[in-house]
C-alpha cells in the first residue's frame, strides 16, 4: 500500500509535467527486455528497435529498468528537462555524492549493476562519460525517431489533467488520474503498491506540492519517486492511456512524407506554426522561433483559428495559444520525425 498525504499548500502546488526523453529513455528499455501484459501495443516498435539495440542496453536495461522493480530514477537527478543533450549535461556536473547516494538507496543494487558501470559510482569521469555515452545510444536507438510524436502524445495528457483541474479542481483529477489510484482526501492510495522496504509507505507531501508525469512506458502501476532534496516534490509516474491506434502512430517507422503532406495541406509557415504549438506559447514567442513580425503570426494564427486547430486567449497584454483537439490531431499525424 502507497499512502500520499497532501495538506491544503499541497493541493495548490499539484503540477502535470511531461519530464522529457531521459525518462521515456529509461523505461523504454524495460519494454524491451521483457513481455508485457499489454506486448501487443509495443509488437512492432519491440521488434523494430531490438535489431539496432547498442551492446550495452541489455546491461543498462537489467540496471536502469528491472522488471521486478527498484527503478534507478535518473528523471529525478536530471530534473524537467526537453531535450536529452540538457539531461546528459545535468548528469554529467552532478556532484558523486548524489549520483553514489541515488545508485546506493536500490537494495540489491550492486547484484545488477554491470562491471562496466562500478567505475562511475565511485568519481571515475571516464566511466561516467561511459555511462552518458550509452544513454545516449539507447535514446538514438529507442526513443530519438519517435520523441517528436510522443512529445505531443505526453502533451496532450498533461492538457486533459490541466482540463480536469479547471472544470473540477483537483479533486477531479486526482480521483480519475488512473484506475489503480483511489482518492480519499486528502488521502492518495495505491492499494497493489508493494514497496521495497515495508509492507506500507506513507508519503507526507508537507507542503512540496506532487508533480503527475504521464509516461507512455512506465508500468501499469503507477511509480512513486522522491529527489533527495527535502524540499523537492515527489514525482508520481502514471500509464498515459493506452489507445492501440495512438500507441501504434506514436511508435510507427518515421514517415519522410508526414512533413511534406502537412505543408501542401497549410502551407509551409502555418504547417511550422503549428507544429510549435505542441507547446503553448504566445504571439510574440512564435514570431521569435519563426524569424517572422508579430503582425504575420497574427495572420497565420487566424487563419488556424478559423479552422478549429488553435485556440486563443488574452492574459493581459499577451495572447497565448495552444491546440485544440483537432490540431493536436492534425499534427500527431504529420509529426515530422528525424
Amino acid at each position: 500500500m502507497l499512502r500520499l498525504y497532501f495538506t491544503a499548500e499541497d493541493l495548490v502546488k499539484v503540477r502535470v509535467w511531461v519530464l522529457g526523453p531521459l525518462a521515456e529513455t529509461q523505461w523504454s528499455l524495460r519494454i524491451l527486455r521483457q513481455r508485457t501484459p499489454n506486448a501487443s501495443l509495443y509488437a512492432g516498435w519491440r521488434t523494430r528497435v531490438l535489431r539496432r539495440a547498442p551492446p550495452t542496453a541489455a546491461s543498462l536495461a537489467q540496471f536502469l529498468a528491472p522488471h521486478n522493480g527498484g527503478a534507478t530514477d535518473l528523471f529525478t537527478l536530471a530534473g524537467r528537462v526537453d531535450t536529452l543533450d540538457v539531461a546528459l549535461e545535468q548528469l554529467r556536473s552532478l556532484p558523486i555524492e548524489r549520483l553514489h547516494g541515488e545508485f546506493a538507496a536500490i537494495p540489491g543494487i550492486a547484484r545488477r549493476m554491470p562491471p562496466w558501470l562500478r567505475p562511475a559510482v565511485t568519481g571515475d569521469r571516464r566511466a561516467r562519460e561511459d555511462f552518458l555515452g550509452a544513454l545516449q545510444q539507447c535514446h538514438d536507438a529507442f526513443i530519438g525517431p519517435v520523441w517528436p510524436r510522443l512529445r505531443l502524445h505526453l502533451e496532450a495528457e498533461c492538457m486533459a489533467g490541466a482540463r480536469k483541474a479547471i472544470e473540477g479542481g483537483v479533486d477531479k483529477l486526482l480521483r480519475e488520474l488512473h484506475p489503480l489510484l483511489v482518492w480519499n482526501p486528502p488521502v492518495l492510495e495505491l492499494p497493489t503498491y508493494k514497496p521495497w522496504i515495508s509492507r506500507t509507505t506513507d508519503v507526507h507531501l508537507d507542503g512540496r506540492g506532487l508533480i503527475l508525469a504521464p509516461s507512455l512506458f512506465c508500468p501499469t502501476e503507477p511509480q512513486i519517486f522522491t529527489p533527495s532534496q527535502d524540499d523537492a516534490a515527489p514525482i508520481l509516474m502514471y500509464r498515459a492511456r493506452q489507445d492501440a491506434a495512438a500507441v501504434s502512430s506514436i511508435l510507427a517507422p518515421p514517415d519522410a512524407g508526414a512533413s511534406a503532406a502537412l505543408t501542401a495541406l497549410l502551407g509551409r509557415t502555418r504547417a511550422t506554426v503549428l507544429a510549435e504549438l505542441a507547446v503553448t506559447a504566445n504571439t510574440t514567442m512564435l514570431a521569435q522561433r519563426l524569424g517572422v513580425t508579430s503582425a504575420a503570426v497574427s495572420q497565420h494564427l487566424s487563419m488556424l483559428r478559423s479552422a478549429g486547430l488553435v485556440a486563443s486567449r488574452r492574459d493581459g497584454n499577451k495572447v497565448w495559444h495552444t491546440l485544440t483537439a483537432l490540431g493536436l490531431s492534425l499534427l500527431q499525424r504529420h509529426t515530422p520525425t528525424p
